[in-house]
């Protein structure tokens, strides 16, 4: 007999895990990967219900436009990491309330700027 099970929040924080593991959880909502070296957004997390995504204190160093695109996403931070650039179309795309980017080296043009307002 198979047993299933419904994980909505999920916290290795300061703990190395397969990404591999986490798409197991259909119904996760909360993730919370901090400090854990990463360096990508997984394209495969837009499989997912998630509406809090926590990538704080790693080495992430670019923010993808698809992360915006996650249509249930109402609070990412992704503070202390390594980004410099993010693209306008995750602004422009993205239903989340809260985009925490604190300690950030992000260079944007003028030009980018206007585009958003």
């Amino acid at each position: 007999q198979k047993t299933a099970y419904e994980i909505y929040q999920c916290d290795w924080s300061s703990d190395v895990c397969s990404s591999d593991l986490i798409f197991e959880f259909k119904s996760l909502t909360n993730l919370y990967l901090s400090g854990n070296k990463l360096t990508i957004f997984d394209r495969n997390l837009q499989e997912l219900p998630l509406e809090t995504i926590v990538f704080s204190h790693n080495r992430i160093r670019n923010l993808p436009g698809y992360v915006g695109e996650i249509p249930t996403l109402k609070y990412i931070d992704v503070s202390h990491n390594k980004l410099s650039k993010i693209p306008m179309n995750f602004f422009i795309k993205t239903n989340a309330n809260y985009i925490y980017l604190e300690n950030q080296k992000i260079v944007s043009s003028r030009e980018e700027i206007l585009r958003i307002k």
